[in-house]
């Protein structure tokens, strides 16, 4: 699965992973015991992270931080954000 997601294109949407991505989530998040509903938190986190491309609305500032994505400047730091 990880080559197929490496080699598919930004424009191919995400469907055939986004459901493997999010039991990877939930099985973490009910192990780890971080989250009320372990199922929920895997569906939000997909739902925001889990899209090909990132948003960007032209004519704003880009900003990819802790209070949310709006494309992505060139000095931000978005590994940390991430995690």
């Amino acid at each position: 699965m990880r080559e197929d997601y490496n080699r598919s294109v930004p424009s191919g949407g995400n469907d055939r992973f986004s459901s493997h991505i999010a039991a990877v989530i939930r099985e973490t998040t009910r192990l780890a015991g971080s989250a009320a509903g372990p199922a929920a938190y895997a569906q939000r986190a997909v739902d925001k992270l889990g899209v090909m491309t990132l948003p960007y609305q032209l004519g704003t500032p880009a900003s990819f931080d802790y209070a949310g994505f709006n494309g992505r400047g060139l000095g931000d730091d978005v590994m940390d954000v991430m995690l």
